[in-house]
């Protein structure tokens, strides 16, 4: 999903992600995407 677009929708989103993310907690169940990161080391 574009950045632009989520910006653009986020006071109809957010309810419905804080919906979403506060039943996986309350489930114990989270999807393995949200699992795994991508990070990159920044030197400064």
């Amino acid at each position: 999903m574009p950045t632009k677009l989520v910006k653009q929708y986020i006071a109809e989103l957010l309810p419905l992600l804080m919906h979403i993310i506060n039943l996986s907690i309350a489930a114990g169940e989270f999807p393995q995407e949200w699992k795994t990161a991508f990070v990159v080391p920044l030197h400064k």
